[in-house]
């Protein structure tokens, strides 16, 4: 049996954290569009990202401001 790291996994705390950004496969499904669409709009700069550790994250900042932009 593998064991859990009982401080991280599964922990309240940490699930019940807000998220600042997501991954582009989440906000994909979150806007229910492919990842493609999703990059197409980062190349169009209609969303922004910021660079971490090895791929794009999308802040739910923007999100808001994308989806408010819309109506």
């Amino acid at each position: 049996m593998r064991e859990q790291n009982s401080t991280l996994e599964g922990s309240p705390e940490i699930n019940s954290l807000p998220r600042y950004a997501y991954k582009i496969s989440e906000v994909a499904v979150m806007l229910g569009v492919s990842q493609m669409s999703v990059r197409r709009m980062l190349g169009a700069g209609e969303i922004k990202a910021v660079r971490r550790f090895r791929s794009p994250l999308i802040p739910a900042a923007e999100l808001v401001r994308f989806c408010g932009k819309a109506r």
